[in-house]
């Protein structure tokens, strides 16, 4: 959406996010879920293409899930899904983005499979 990627705020006060960033606003919906619902959140980007602002984005959101501890399902650095041949990447993604209903269910799901199982049935909080 062309939004600025932003700063981590130095705390945890939501005043202090600008929720115009991508930082912020993802800061923002930390704070409201823990505020809210005290749930485990989890974030996910997409498997990898050539764009220096999602790569710019995927490092903040790293280091956002270094601040406050929330499960990040990284596709975009992940050997695995870096691995795909070029003919399974033209098979299981419609664009850059957005994965086909085969890169769904085949390439992802079973990431967030196993993301989500071991959130919710091998981590104690």
């Amino acid at each position: 959406m062309n939004k600025p990627v932003g700063t981590i705020a130095e705390g945890f006060d939501s005043a202090s996010f600008d929720p115009h960033t991508v930082a912020g606003a993802i800061e923002t919906i930390l704070a409201r879920a823990k505020a809210v619902w005290g749930c485990p959140v989890v974030f996910y980007t997409g498997t990898r293409f050539p764009s220096a602002p999602y790569a710019e984005m995927v490092a903040l959101l790293g280091g956002i899930q270094r601040k406050w501890g929330f499960t990040l399902l990284d596709l975009f650095y992940d050997p695995e899904m870096n691995a795909v041949s070029p003919a399974d990447y033209a098979r299981y993604m419609e664009d850059p983005v957005h994965p086909t209903l085969e890169g769904y269910r085949e390439w992802w799901t079973p990431k967030f499979s196993a993301c989500l199982t071991d959130l919710f049935f091998t981590q104690t909080h």
